[in-house]
């Protein structure tokens, strides 16, 4: 079995942002069990701005990625990862490092 972990996030502006963290999330699990040979292992999530207040939810996702609690990672656009290429690069070698492929 494959194991996948799925990452989102919202920006503030972005309208009722749990709630469409929420759905997202949903849709992103769904799609995951859809898939043969793949269990979704969990769900990772920040909702708000990028530093000053930090992403928990990317921090966690990286500190379990290195303890190889998966296989996989899946965020619904690359973007949501990182919104800037240089930051984005950093964050899939990160993965790559950890043995995790990242996915959309």
């Amino acid at each position: 079995m494959i194991r996948v972990a799925t990452y989102t996030r919202t920006a503030p502006g972005e309208g009722r942002p749990a709630a469409k963290l929420a759905r997202r999330q949903a849709r992103l699990a769904a799609a995951v069990r859809s898939w043969p040979r793949c269990v979704h292992i969990g769900a990772y999530a920040d909702c708000g701005p990028i530093p000053p207040l930090g992403r928990p939810g990317l921090a966690q996702l990286m500190a379990d990625a290195s303890a190889a609690c998966f296989d996989v990672v899946v965020a619904e656009h690359l973007e949501r990862l990182c919104p800037r290429s240089s930051g984005l690069r950093a964050v899939v070698d990160q993965f790559a490092a950890f043995g995790v492929r990242s996915t959309r």
